[in-house]
């Protein structure tokens, strides 16, 4: 096979794989990966000239069975692989590794589900040995092979031991029924068997705290049937379950108990080793004596091991269904496996996390987890020299960090920096992101990140990333860094912002444009925080040769997602962001910015958040004036009018219309253009009734310069001054008028005056009654209106009018 990506040719025939057609996948019951590619076959003639072509689907499988161990090292197998298999591309190496990663873990879990079966390094670590083969007594005679027809002597075996010191027979009984389970042929029968079944499960609850090696033997009996599910309802007749969760329970509480030995002993020799001092001999003997009691306690220790990892591997089983495993939990579960956190056992650690990530499905373990601090002694295991250990580790800690608080509890045992350092590590990179992009959420522990190697290592990986598109957790990741200020410093120093833009302009990815996004936001904002940014603003020279590209880019871009991000970094760049000497109104005409513009804000042509940049843009680029009266001369104006009545409902882009007619109402030219031949007006004028304060402020930011510009030469308002003159006066005045207008109403309709206790009001008194705004005519005030509005009745003082009597104390009289 030739290698991949390449051809080799002969006179009449041409072979070629492209490596985007290459998938690899783990096969798990062979334990190989399956590599599938497409061979195009050529076939020329006697000029060398393509006659027909043929694409051919093509599989090989890739045998590990023999290579692939829990401890293998999953990159250097991979290595291996791809100098053997020509056929696996380069750029196919990271899924090579992940396909090999899988297949590793599935080798574990075999070796942990196995319950039968002869020896072998891999998780047979639990089986064999002097436990379980009739004691310590069963070494100095070889164990009688089991049958199924001496079944019932085995039975009696169970009953025989009267004396509680004396646990031989009964140990030597159960050995003999765990050889008959260790054939699955065997299980079925056994389990229906209620003599036996009701035998093991008395000996078991009754001699638990007698026996280790008793304990263990039934216990893998028990192991044994419940990796069938169809067995489970059968073991939960006979409690096997809440039996085995007292026997994990009593070996977690012996534990503590010795490390609370342990702790006094080691008190005792140092202060037996300092009363000895000076004398060799008694020194000799208390360390002789206090090394027989350490490897007193690692056998013990090493048993007791055995015996979680038989009781805890019962449980997992038996918790496939969800009512069993919510009785588990009930009964305090999760207390016993943050518990078992701290063994030292690689192999019960790691069935410990896996039951532990099992439960972090459900919410209301989760808030157990939380409430013991499960997060915290996670942490010690990333990294460890345990592989898969670190995998489940990290697959249990990504369950827990959608929690805020469990997020804290990583932060606080220093999670961060061993997760940055892991990133250096391929096989758990992919995890690592998805970790650390939930821990970049708070806004305080995004400045973490700018004390570790995050930075540098995050900015690598985005410009050397082997795919067009940034995968979706590093993209995350480094979007959510560079909201940070320090961190987005770091990314734009060392030329990382030019890396950036041309990663953008080639690939066109609009997730990595938002970040180029966020750094300019630092900039803006940098901006803004300085009295004097044209003295202080160090960051000059920064976007001068990106602002080309950017432009370029919006003009050619076809995606909206990245069209969103391009408009909205140019948004945040400032006067001292373009190139010395140029300004926006050279940015408009030699880009055609304006036209371009424009046919954005035809209606339906763009969607609203492109809309709203576009707005945003038309007013960064109206605060300059030369710009702002390019733009006069344009159609961008009246497409701003006529966006006014189509995004009416949408209180974002009201607001940005607002700002961006207040700066363009700065200049003359844009100011007659948007007064004189749109009706801007009148909706800037509708805007003082908005029920959106800023919405309302902005537009009495616009009323105060049309009142300042529309004078005549002697300082009178002119008409549209006159018109927000009163329309600001029936604003201001909203209640009162709405009050005037409900008597004005009475008046119609019962055809008479109000009276203030039988006195007519008269215009002065009813017009001192109210206040009016400085700015109003006391010719056209409030009560002159009131008064004219009903209908010519001008203050006559005949209170018998129509014959009607108005009595505002007395109410209606007919």
């Amino acid at each position: 096979m030739p290698a991949t990506g390449q051809q080799s040719e002969d006179s009449a025939v041409r072979h070629k794989v492209n490596p985007k057609d290459i998938s690899i996948e783990a096969d798990l019951d062979e334990l190989s990966a399956v590599v599938t590619y497409v061979v195009e076959t050529t076939y020329l003639d006697a000029f060398g000239v393509a006659v027909d072509s043929e694409k051919k689907r093509e599989r090989k499988r890739i045998k590990l069975r023999k290579n692939l161990k829990p401890s293998t090292d999953v990159s250097k197998l991979a290595g291996d692989v791809m100098k053997k298999c020509k056929y696996v591309h380069v750029s196919k190496r990271d899924e090579l590794e992940r396909v090999i990663q899988d297949l590793q873990h599935q080798l574990i879990r075999d070796d942990l589900r196995a319950s039968t079966g002869g020896g072998g390094d891999g998780g047979d670590w639990w089986r064999g040995g002097e436990e379980g083969r009739g004691g310590k007594n069963g070494g100095e005679e070889e164990q009688e092979e089991a049958q199924m027809d001496s079944l019932e002597d085995y039975v009696e075996l169970l009953y025989e031991g009267k004396d509680k010191d004396d646990m031989t027979k009964k140990i030597k009984g159960t050995a003999l029924i765990l050889d008959l389970c260790c054939h699955v042929g065997n299980l079925e029968h056994l389990i229906q068997d209620h003599t036996l079944m009701g035998a093991l499960t008395r000996v078991l609850s009754e001699e638990y705290k007698k026996s280790v090696e008793l304990c263990y033997n039934i216990l893998r009996a028990f192991l044994a049937f419940s990796n069938f599910m169809e067995m489970h309802p059968i073991l939960s007749t006979y409690r096997v379950g809440n039996i085995t969760l007292k026997i994990v329970e009593l070996e977690v509480q012996r534990a503590q108990h010795r490390q609370e030995e342990k702790r006094k002993r080691s008190a005792e020799v140092e202060k037996a080793l300092r009363e000895a001092r000076g004398n060799d001999a008694q020194t000799a003997t208390v360390r002789r004596r206090a090394e027989r009691e350490e490897a007193k306690q690692k056998v013990q220790t090493k048993r007791q091991d055995k015996l979680l990892f038989v009781g805890l591997h019962i449980l997992i089983n038996l918790a496939e269904e969800v009512s069993t495993e919510r009785k588990m939990v009930r009964k305090g579960l999760v207390e016993l496996l943050r518990s078992l956190l701290e063994r030292a056992s690689v192999n019960l650690l790691y069935l410990t996390a896996t039951f532990l990530k099992k439960l972090s499905v459900l919410e209301e373990n989760k808030d157990r987890a939380k409430e013991c601090g499960v997060a915290g002694c996670l942490v010690r295991f990333v990294p460890c020299s345990c592989d898969p250990l670190i995998v489940m580790t990290l697959r249990l800690l990504y369950n827990l960090s959608f929690d805020p608080d469990i997020r804290a509890q990583m932060v606080k045992a220093g999670l961060i920096p061993k997760l940055v350092e892991l990133l250096k590590r391929p096989p758990y990179r992919a995890r690592g992101l998805r970790l650390l992009y939930h821990m970049s959420i708070d806004d305080r522990c995004k400045t973490m990140f700018a004390y570790t190697d995050a930075m540098p290592i995050v900015m690598q990986l985005v410009l050397n990333f082997p795919q067009k598109m940034l995968a979706k957790e590093l993209a995350a990741l480094a979007v959510n860094l560079s909201l940070n200020p320090r961190n987005a410093q770091m990314m734009a120093s060392q030329r990382g912002l030019p890396h950036l833009v041309d990663r953008v302009t080639e690939t066109k990815d609009p997730l990595l444009m938002k970040v180029v996004r966020n750094i300019s936001m630092w900039t803006f904002r940098s901006q803004e925080a300085m009295d004097s940014p044209e003295k202080e603003y160090r960051e000059r020279t920064l976007w001068d040769p990106l602002v080309e590209p950017l432009l370029d880019l919006a003009t050619e871009t076809e995606s909206h997602e990245l069209l969103v991000e391009v408009l909205g970094t140019l948004n945040n760049l400032t006067t001292l962001d373009l190139p010395r000497g140029i300004g926006w109104v050279d940015v408009l005409s030699n880009y055609a910015l304006a036209p371009f513009l424009t046919k954005l804000l035809v209606p339906g042509m763009a969607q609203n958040d492109i809309i709203l940049e576009v707005v945003i843009l038309a007013g960064v680029m109206a605060q300059d004036p030369q710009a702002a009266a390019l733009l006069a001369g344009s159609r961008l104006i009246s497409a701003l009018h006529d966006l006014w009545s189509d995004k009416s409902g949408d209180t974002e882009i009201t607001l940005q219309l607002l700002l961006t007619l207040w700066w363009l109402l700065h200049t003359k030219e844009s100011r007659e253009e948007i007064l004189y031949s749109t009706g801007a007006l009148a909706e800037m004028l509708d805007a003082l009734d908005s029920r959106h304060p800023p919405t309302r402020a902005m537009a009495t930011a616009c009323m105060d310069i049309v009142l300042e510009f529309d004078r005549s030469d002697d300082g009178r308002l002119g008409q549209m001054g006159e018109q927000v003159r009163r329309r600001r006066f029936a604003a201001h005045n909203r209640e009162w008028l709405h009050a005037a207008s409900q008597i004005e109403d009475m008046d119609v309709v019962y055809g008479s005056r109000a009276r203030n206790n039988g006195v007519p009001l008269s215009d002065s008194e009813d017009h001192d009654h109210h206040h009016h705004d400085h700015d109003h005519d006391p010719e056209e005030g409030p009560a002159r209106r009131r008064s004219s509005g009903r209908g010519g009745s001008s203050g006559g003082n005949d209170p018998a009018g129509n014959g009607d009597d108005l009595s505002w104390s007395n109410g209606w009289e007919s």
